[in-house]
């Protein structure tokens, strides 16, 4: 009898001390750039990391941008952010060149009045400061003829150009490519799992409750900190825990067109006075955006006539053959913005906030308002840097010294293509994609020769 109140003595004992640990450190929600890059960075700090994405990497709002990793030329106004993203700029072309690459952009107007107004010549200036930094010309105004020669789509009453270079990066590859070095460090990344429910627990922990879509269960597991970097549906998982989150929603929508209608990008003011733009994507032709208040659910957005009409509108009398191209597609975002009232929605500020819920009673609840791509691993940084706080743990942040999957090295696109017999053109479109693994591909072609494309 002894021996067996001793064994389940011991059981229950067992019982307790596994209901008294956390499953993880830290439990991320989202899997776009941002809840990426925060993934990331703990496993890189040795923190225990699970993340939750409801459906693919990057299938929500970081899916739907243009990928521009701007230094902020229209953010002038805050110039401690325009910093920000010129560093960001920086790091990401020294963790993941492979997959960041850089378009001329034009400022085409038939009016002078357009490049003297005093938001352009202040943003010119600001810009000037940053450019030796980032490796680019300053802000330039062309002659006609000059725009011309550079894009001869535009239409011919130009009197004048700006011109600058931007920096654009596959939005896509990059939340993958985080997401795959995550796990290299040890992280757990769970896509297809939507979480239900948070309970926030007497000792400090969060009950994380998920809807496993592939397997039909229904999970729970624990962490000390859990850090909800789920964009648009932010204050949703925050109510879950019970506490608040104020964002400010705005809807984008962009139309993709079935051609090239330019080789450069083009950016003007649109018929309300917004700047819009149209950038070419391989074979296609990307135009956006709108920027509208939304309060309504982000998955049933679409993009409406009125909104296509108006990007058209807004665009043709500077390149009048965007009409003759056809719309193949369109896709919408929502941009969760800080919670900033009773100014327009294009004069919001984009930098971004790192919420800590402990004032609300729920000290393992960390969450963001706004932001944007180009400062994803920024955000992150200052959210784990709190997560660590709340660990009692000193270890420094790496992402902006590690280099991305991809980046072991350079790549000889010249040396490879005389020794696999493939195109200089194929390899540089695979080396923006997949970096130093070209050669694993190139590899494997070796071994399947029926994989190769016949022409």
């Amino acid at each position: 009898m002894k021996g067996k109140v001793r064994e389940y003595a011991t059981q229950y004992a067992k019982a307790v001390i596994r209901m008294s640990k956390t499953d993880y450190d830290v439990i991320v929600i989202g899997g776009g750039s941002t809840g990426t890059a925060v993934v990331r960075d703990c496993a890189m700090r040795g923190l225990g990391t699970l993340l939750l994405e409801r459906d693919d990497i990057a299938s929500a709002s970081v899916g739907t941008c243009a990928g521009m990793i701007s230094s902020g030329f229209k953010y002038y106004n805050e110039p401690e952010f325009m910093d920000m993203c010129t560093d960001e700029v920086m790091h990401l072309r020294k963790i993941a060149r492979h997959i960041v690459m850089k378009l001329p952009i034009l400022f085409p107007v038939v009016d002078f009045s357009e490049l003297s107004s005093a938001g352009v010549s202040k943003g010119m200036e600001e810009y000037a400061k940053r450019v030796e930094r980032r490796g680019v010309p300053p802000f330039l105004i062309l002659a006609p003829e000059k725009a011309l020669e550079i894009e001869p789509m535009l239409i011919q009453d130009v009197v004048a150009s700006g011109y600058v270079e931007e920096f654009f990066i596959d939005p896509f590859r990059l939340s993958v490519l985080q997401a795959i070095d995550a796990k290299k460090y040890g992280a757990n990344v769970q896509t297809y799992s939507e979480v239900i429910d948070l309970t926030p627990e007497e000792d400090g922990s969060i009950g994380v409750s998920y809807h496993n879509r592939l397997t039909g269960q229904i999970e729970t597991v624990r962490s000390r900190v859990v850090i909800n970097a789920a964009g648009p549906w932010a204050h949703s998982i925050a109510k879950l825990a019970g506490a608040d989150l104020d964002l400010r929603l705005t809807k984008g929508s962009h139309i993709i067109l079935d051609r090239r209608v330019v080789n450069v990008g083009i950016t003007t003011r649109a018929v309300d006075r917004r700047w819009v733009y149209m950038y070419p994507h391989e074979n296609t032709t990307l135009i956006g955006t709108t920027d509208l208040p939304t309060w309504e659910n982000p998955d049933e957005l679409v993009a409406t006539h009125d909104e296509i009409e108006y990007l058209l509108k807004s665009l043709e009398w500077i390149v009048p053959s965007v009409r003759e191209a056809r719309i193949i597609r369109t896709m919408v975002g929502v941009r969760p913005m800080m919670p900033t009232w009773k100014v327009p929605e294009d004069e919001v500020s984009r930098s971004f906030e790192v919420i800590d819920h402990e004032i609300q009673g729920v000290s393992g609840l960390i969450s963001f308002t706004g932001g944007k791509l180009v400062v994803c691993r920024r955000m992150a940084q200052d959210a784990v840097n709190l997560a660590c706080k709340k660990l009692g743990k000193d270890i420094e942040c790496r992402t902006h010294i590690e280099s991305l999957p991809g980046m072991e090295g350079d790549v000889d696109i010249i040396s490879l293509s005389k020794e696999y017999n493939v195109s200089q053109h194929a390899l540089e479109r695979m080396r923006i994609r997949r970096g130093t693994e070209i050669r694993e591909i190139l590899n494997l072609l070796r071994e399947h020769p029926e994989w190769r494309s016949s022409d």
